[in-house]
Parts: structure tokens; sequence; C-alpha cells
């Protein structure tokens, strides 16, 4: 199988950079954030006044991305580590495919033990916890 379209067949069957799974938010360039409120993501600023959307991704419908034709340029540059071992040959595309199948397992463990979704966000030191989405603009409270 070619590189590309084997790390194509690693991000389709993946997720774990969409599902919440490693990520909180993902950035976004200022020239996206309309194309990303029509595509149904769920879009914020950061404190630092940098746009964003939340993960798990409202577009990503398990186990795929429903708007990867469309997705923003962050999503496009993402590489993960197992990615780029992929594409420089150092695994095999059968190997990370289980490697992602267990991720997911193990994070779907978690996820069940835990009473109701918590997000954790870290901004320069600080951290803000809410079991509810941030409205578009997200305000952090005092320590």
């Amino acid at each position: 199988m070619e590189t590309s379209s084997a790390s194509q067949t690693l991000c389709l069957s993946c997720g774990l950079c969409c599902n919440g799974g490693l990520h909180n938010w993902t950035n976004l360039r200022l020239s996206e954030v309309n194309l990303a409120n029509k595509l149904g993501l769920q879009v914020f600023d950061l404190p630092q006044g940098t746009p964003a959307f939340l993960q798990p991704c409202a577009a990503f419908d398990i186990p795929i991305c429903s708007i990867y034709e469309h997705r923003p340029q962050s999503c496009r540059d993402y590489r993960c580590k197992l990615l780029i071992a992929l594409e420089q040959a150092e695994i095999q595309l059968e190997d990370t495919l289980r490697l992602t199948r267990r991720a997911g397992e193990l994070i779907a463990t978690l996820r069940s033990k835990c009473p109701k979704p918590i997000r954790t966000c870290h901004w320069n030191g600080r951290y803000a916890t809410s079991g509810q989405m941030p409205s578009r603009r997200l305000k952090l409270s005092p320590s």
C-alpha cells in the first residue's frame, strides 16, 4: 500500500485526535471560523482570542470524519507520532491499526468509569473545568 493511502487509512480508522481522546480542542484560523460554524463544529475563543473548536469534534462520525474533505487546516497538518512512524516506514499499517483500536478500547473503558463527562483545559498554569460546553467566549473563573 502506498504511504499516502496507508496514512489516510490509519487516520480514517483511528479518530483519536477527533474523539476527544487526545485533545480538548483544536485551533482554527480566523479565516476558517465561518465555515467551521456552518459545518456544525462547536467554535469558541480561547482566552487569548484564538478561535478553536471543541473535541470531541461534532463532525466525527465514528469511526470517520464526516467533513474530511473540508476539515480545518489544523486537522490536515496534525501528525501523531504513530502516523509519522507509518510515513517513515518504521511501523506497518496493520500494527498501527491494532494499536489505535486498543487505545480506543482503553479510552472507552476509562470514560465508562467516569460518572459524567468533565472537560479540563489548561492555559498558562490555570485549569478550567466544566461539565458543560463553553459558550462562544470561554471565561475562566479566578483561581
